[in-house]
């Protein structure tokens, strides 16, 4: 079977970087890859991850998405004369004050962003057509999907290629040609590094004195969370590979498995009230102090939820650390031996499989009958790796405890703590029934 051929933007670094290297060394060569670039001066890391050892599976070529020219001069190198996986990744982000931003600033983002892609797209979709197959992924963002302060141009560009793909995911199923958006959050790439943004010193003279302070807050929740929460390029690379490699790829991936709380509210209530109150607490009242540890704790022990702050909206962060915590418990006859339900819970390595908003998860410790595990757990765009403890208590009740590292964390889980207690209990029952059956008779008692 000949090899399939793919053509990448943006691979002089981050998640086409690794993309390209991790198609052209598949083992079965079932890939033949060309990384493209605007500038060719950059190619020496992608030529150094290689080391030379993939000659017959990629080609470096120059390639602008802005230059319609250099778009075509590029389709003109490409040996097979056919592309059967289109990846459009290349991307720029601007981040500032909007009243700061130049009008050719604003236009580069949406010259690379948006008009980069639907030109790269224009390219090779004839031949697509015309073959009657092909596929095309499209490194989407969570900003295109809800809006971000001080990223106001860039989630435009953002939601704009969300509408484009949408639009044409739908006509294209006609000619057997499949559209995947691969959702990010915080990537541990140079995009935060090459980003266009407005220093502090350099709008402090031009902007107001709160708009200067919710800005120098919102740098300081960037820095943390790219620190803290950001995934590898090497997760980001795995969920391109699924969507490549399925027969019937789906249109949009989540790269942490869980589709962003405030995503959902915009579904659930259309009207954008709630999302826009909520979403400010998340992003300027968490900077104050994004270094604190918080916990959230479920139980499973009598039915109540307890707080030191009768008010759970949002955490009291001029609080003591102890006071903010979220417990919940709850006791219901499940009809399962003691012996069961700590099976649910025991085998640590499957929580990936079924407890929600987990990712990856690992045993790594046991002691006293109890465990410690690594585990990948959170909304994006914060996905935290922390510890996590299981312990068997009194009157046969298992506790699960999560850390918390990031205060925005903690807020999202605050904000939406009842649909996690749903679903986490959910799972837990759901879990138990497919290991053990279903049993008939279960009561809540309250």
């Amino acid at each position: 079977m000949d090899a399939k051929v793919v053509l990448i933007t943006g691979c002089s670094s981050g998640i086409g970087l690794s993309l390209a290297v991790r198609l052209a060394s598949d083992p079965q060569k079932a890939f033949k890859v060309y990384a493209t670039m605007r500038n060719l001066s950059k190619k020496e890391r992608l030529l150094e991850s290689v080391k030379g050892l993939h000659k017959d599976t990629l080609d470096i070529l120059q390639m602008d998405v802005t230059s319609q020219q250099s778009i075509l001069e590029a389709t003109a190198r490409i040996v097979e004369k056919r592309i059967d996986i289109l990846v459009c990744n290349a991307g720029v982000g601007l981040m500032g004050p909007l009243e700061v931003q130049s009008l050719e600033s604003m236009r580069k983002i949406l010259e690379v962003n948006l008009l980069g892609t639907i030109q790269t797209i224009q390219a090779f979709l004839p031949d697509m057509k015309a073959r009657g197959k092909g596929h095309i992924l499209v490194t989407g963002s969570t900003g295109g999907l809800h809006g971000l302060p001080f990223n106001e141009v860039y989630c435009a560009s953002k939601f704009a290629v969300e509408g484009a793909c949408e639009s044409l995911a739908i006509l294209l199923q006609h000619f057997n040609i499949h559209v995947s958006l691969i959702e990010c959050g915080p990537v541990n790439t140079d995009f935060l590094a090459n980003l266009q943004k407005a220093e502090v010193g350099d709008v402090c003279q031009n902007l107001d004195k709160q708009t200067l302070a919710l800005y120098e807050k919102y740098l300081q929740h960037c820095d943390s969370v790219f620190q803290n929460s950001a995934q590898d390029t090497e997760d980001i690379v795995k969920v391109f590979q699924d969507a490549i490699q399925s027969p019937n790829p789906a249109f949009r991936y989540f790269t942490s498995d869980v589709v962003p709380p405030l995503t959902k509210l915009k579904v659930t209530e259309p009207d954008g009230s709630r999302m826009t109150k909520r979403t400010t607490p998340i992003f300027f009242r968490a900077m104050l102090e994004m270094s604190d540890t918080h916990s959230l704790k479920f139980l499973r022990g009598s039915t109540k939820r307890t707080s030191s702050n009768p008010r759970r909206n949002f955490i009291n962060l001029v609080a003591p650390i102890t006071t903010r915590k979220v417990e919940y418990t709850e006791s219901r006859i499940l009809g399962y031996t003691p012996q069961q339900l700590y099976g649910v819970v025991a085998n640590v390595d499957q929580y990936q499989h079924f407890v929600p908003w987990c990712a990856k998860s690992r045993a790594f410790k046991g002691e006293s009958g109890d465990f410690q595990a690594e585990l990948e757990i959170g909304f994006p765009p914060v996905v935290e790796r922390y510890t996590s403890e299981v312990t068997v208590i009194p009157n046969h009740k298992i506790r699960v405890s999560f850390e918390f590292k990031s205060l925005l964390h903690c807020h999202l889980t605050s904000l939406f703590f009842d649909e996690v207690v749903k679903q986490m209990i959910g799972a837990f029952d759901s879990r138990a029934a497919v290991l053990y059956g279903k049993q008939q008779g279960a009561v809540a008692t309250r």
